[in-house]
């Protein structure tokens, strides 16, 4: 990449004219000798712009002096050395003899006398005023050493940061020279036509912004002198953006069914919530419960389930309504809002005050069980408790019953093991209690 220092040339053209006369006072001199005062003003004056990159408008550092040369067959060669460290622009004024085909020869020299910048042009110096000006190119096209982008940190959603060693040139100071960042979606996709960013002079680190979360990005940075020569490192890295935050809850339609199935015990289930990011076994749910509806502290949850879509409630009260609420928790702890709410009522004993139902003979062995089928009286009835009298006559029985628990209506058939004693041909009453 050649690198162009253009050279503005005002030049302001006086004729002084040396005549010689004779005869007449009315001659006039055919012969003429005239000097044109050239004024010359140096500075970096054309902006080169590839969209992204801007020249400053300034000697570049690394010029240490410039050289005028002015000739041409017919004058003497003129020659002036001008010290321009740490100048950002000089102008320097010449009287050149009139005539045409002035070479102008300008070149720009570092601290040991290497030409870096060179330019030229011709000019007729006719006593007319003329604006020239000379493209000066760089005649040094060594590229800096660099060893390309070291780092990439401090990755945010949005931004990412980039570091590097400086690069050493052999003209440019390290603390002079500029980088350029290519940036790609893909693994060597940059376009090193263009650089997506440039850095200050002199950097050593360049933050990213406005990048598209939770992506993936490549990344090339070149190092580049004050002549515009460029390195070629092809070094890439890559990071990815982070995810933007997490605020979308799961999407969960609530409890579908709660049901007793003890006295103590109520099972609930639902349907699987789903979300965009938490997987269907990390979800967590959240069961709210209160003896009132609309009652649940929905704060503090009375249980969780992960990754289930049941779960047992126990050590609940016999007898008791239950109001359930059931939410859905994702990994980043969004829970979502729904608020069905699903009732039961644990089981409970009917207590019937005693009342024969029904006479049953049973031929008893010891240690035998005996069973028997309750007729459609008994079998509707809300008794809870049944129990064997063993007796030989209705009113006078003998011994302790045996308590059969029967723990809803409805019951058909029961049974009772391990009977006591001898009862080869004992009767048995069934009661209801």
């Amino acid at each position: 990449m050649k690198k162009l220092l253009t050279i503005l040339f005002s030049v302001l053209l006086t004729a002084n004219f040396l005549g010689c006369g004779g005869g007449g006072g009315g001659s006039t001199s055919t012969g003429t000798t005239g000097k044109t005062k050239v004024t010359i003003n140096l500075g970096e004056t054309k902006t080169v712009s590839n969209g992204l990159l801007n020249r400053t408008s300034s000697i570049p550092a690394a010029i240490a002096s410039i050289k005028f040369t002015i000739s041409a067959p017919d004058m003497a060669t003129m020659v002036r050395v001008l010290t321009v460290s740490g100048s950002t622009s000089i102008s320097e004024t010449f009287e050149v003899p009139t005539g045409s085909n002035r070479l102008f020869l300008v070149e720009a020299l570092d601290s040991d006398g290497n030409i870096l910048f060179q330019g030229s042009t011709y000019a007729d110096l006719t006593g007319a005023s003329a604006d020239l000006t000379i493209a000066m190119i760089s005649v040094e096209d060594i590229a800096p050493v660099f060893s390309g982008l070291t780092v990439i940190d401090s990755v945010t959603t949005t931004s990412m940061v980039l570091s590097w060693s400086p690069a050493t040139d052999n003209v440019t100071p390290s603390g002079r020279i500029q980088y350029l960042i290519y940036i790609s979606m893909k693994p060597g996709g940059q376009n090193f036509t263009n650089p997506n960013f440039v850095t200050a002079i002199g950097a050593a680190s360049y933050n990213i912004t406005g990048l598209n979360p939770d992506t993936a990005y490549y990344i090339v940075v070149r190092a580049m002198d004050e002549m515009g020569n460029s390195d070629a490192n092809n070094e890439e890295k890559s990071a990815k953006t982070l995810m933007s935050p997490d605020v979308t809850p799961p999407g969960f339609g609530g409890i579908v069914e709660a049901i007793a199935s003890s006295e103590t015990a109520i099972s609930l289930s639902w349907n699987p919530a789903s979300d965009d990011r938490t997987s269907v076994s990390d979800i967590t749910y959240l069961i709210y419960m209160a003896t009132s509806s609309g009652g649940q502290n929905l704060a503090i949850p009375s249980y969780t389930r992960t990754g289930t879509t049941y779960g047992t409630v126990t050590g609940l009260n016999q007898g008791t309504t239950y109001y359930f609420i059931v939410r859905a928790k994702d990994e980043a702890g969004n829970i979502d809002n729904n608020t069905v709410e699903k009732s039961a009522t644990t089981l409970d004993y009917v207590t019937i005050e005693g009342h024969v139902y029904e006479q049953y003979t049973l031929n008893a062995i010891q240690g035998a069980v005996v069973s028997t089928s309750l007729d459609s009286q008994t079998a509707t009835t809300d008794a809870d408790g049944y129990f064997f009298l063993q007796t030989n006559t209705l009113a006078n029985y003998c011994c302790t019953p045996y308590t059969i628990t029967i723990t809803a209506a409805g019951y058909t058939t029961f049974s009772q093991s391990s009977i006591w004693g001898d009862h080869p041909s004992d009767v048995f009453y069934l009661w209801a209690n």
